[in-house]
């Protein structure tokens, strides 16, 4: 099965976060609900969550963020959010998210490349960093879930090469197509 690491503590959650039906962002942001959520419009702020402890997948698995938000303001201009994901205090990958004016939460999703996956060293201690990058007037932008999904872990005993990995894969699950705003 594929692995969901979900939020599981907080590391930091700045003043210009504000928590809305949930005593945590950790459980705002893992209780897959829109009424929950962590919302903000600070710019520089930081929401740091630290997700369940994981396995190493296999060589070449899919390792990719998810998360769940939205807007609410009158501005068109850009507001942008930076998802990181650690390795404890190690950066592993950024990606900046433009967030899109409209109505309703979206999902979006960002693939981690081979070269940030390699500098992963502990998985039972990867966290998911929220910061505002740039807000503008009024709007503020609301997270109410986010995650990691890694593939199967890796086999005990040794690694299988690409056609035993091809044969142990098949039929275990749907090929997903992903496209930004489209619900896992």
């Amino acid at each position: 099965m594929v692995q969901i690491l979900r939020p599981a503590s907080d590391v930091t959650l700045d003043a210009g976060w504000s928590l809305r039906l949930a005593a945590t962002a950790w459980e705002a942001l893992s209780d897959s609900s829109d009424a929950s959520y962590v919302s903000g419009n600070t710019e520089g702020d930081v929401c740091e969550v630290a997700v369940d402890p994981g396995a190493e997948p296999a060589p070449g698995g899919l390792h990719r963020m998810w998360a769940r938000t939205r807007r609410f303001g009158a501005s068109v201009a850009p507001v942008l959010i930076d998802f990181s994901v650690y390795d404890g205090a190690t950066l592993v990958a950024t990606r900046t998210h433009t967030q899109p004016p409209g109505v309703g939460f979206a999902w979006y999703s960002w693939d981690l490349t081979a070269g940030e996956i390699a500098t992963i060293v502990d998985y039972t201690d990867l966290r998911i960093r929220s910061v505002d990058a740039q807000t503008v007037g009024a709007v503020f932008h609301y997270i109410a879930e986010q995650y990691l999904e890694l593939d199967d872990p890796a086999p005990v005993g040794g690694t299988l090469t690409a056609g035993e990995r091809t044969a142990v894969q098949a039929g275990k699950r749907m090929p997903r197509v992903q496209a930004e705003g489209v619900a896992p």
